[in-house]
């Protein structure tokens, strides 16, 4: 199977619509050629256009001999579509603030218990001692850093290095 489409159509909404989504090859009168490509689909995406809903209109406009089939449109091409946009929406942007060079493993293991027990860890290793918090709880742990000041560095470390 291929992502190839055939589209009878002479439709200018049609033509457009195809074109949010598909690399078009080539149009007659009557027939609108093109492919379905990650390019263009990652484009659709951008513009707030599900995958869900490219299926659904290519199913809704398929010809009459495909509409007698089930499925419609080849598992294959619906399940490329589905796979560019998890692939999309697999990573997401946040901010954060990375904590690396605490000293002591029981300072770490302080910090980090603190983190996770009002649910603001991204990300750590505790071999390394490294710890990724969110935006929101690095104010939390600056705030634990200010109220225990340390009055003696061999018992209550500075605050750990951050990036």
């Amino acid at each position: 199977t291929n992502c190839r489409i055939y589209a009878y159509t002479n439709s200018p909404l049609q033509i457009a619509i195809l074109n949010l989504f598909v690399h078009l090859v080539s149009r007659f009168s009557n027939l609108v050629t093109g492919a379905i490509t990650r390019n263009g689909v990652r484009q659709a995406l951008m513009h707030g256009i599900t995958a869900d809903q490219i299926i659904t209109f290519l199913t809704a406009n398929a010809h009459p001999q495909m509409q007698s089939r089930t499925p419609v449109l080849p598992v294959t091409v619906t399940d490329q579509i589905r796979l560019w946009e998890q692939e999309r929406n697999r990573l997401h942007p946040t901010q954060a603030h990375f904590y690396r060079e605490f000293g002591q493993r029981q300072y770490f293991e302080r910090v980090y218990r603190y983190a996770l027990d009002i649910g603001v860890v991204l990300w750590a290793n505790a071999e390394k001692q490294q710890l990724v918090v969110t935006r929101q709880g690095h104010a939390k742990i600056a705030e634990l850093f200010k109220s225990q000041r340390p009055t003696n560095n061999a018992t209550n470390p500075q605050p750990p290095a951050q990036s």
